[in-house]
């Protein structure tokens, strides 16, 4: 579900789907700026987004590594205030 939240995320923004472009044999990558993807780490987990092609991020909601659960509900607001900010007044 988490993972199925930040195709929703990345749809909305405009911004590319996968984090990382491959050359041929996989040898030369680069990442996808404004890509929103999740991290692992100590158990939790948390919302990414590709600041350089170099891979440089910035944590998204200030969470830290948290539950699943937790990431799901904070992700479902800002779903919710993405959509709401593209609304016209």
């Amino acid at each position: 579900m988490l993972e199925t939240k930040c195709t929703i995320i990345n749809e909305m923004m405009g911004t590319p789907t996968e984090s990382w472009t491959y050359g041929i044999n996989g040898s030369y990558g680069k990442s996808n700026v404004g890509n929103f993807h999740l991290d692992r780490a100590y158990g939790g987990v948390r919302l990414d987004q590709m600041t350089n092609e170099s891979g440089g991020i910035r944590v998204v909601l200030d969470t830290g590594y948290t539950t699943k659960r937790d990431l799901l509900n904070r992700m479902e607001s800002f779903i919710d205030g993405i959509r709401t900010a593209s609304k016209p007044i």
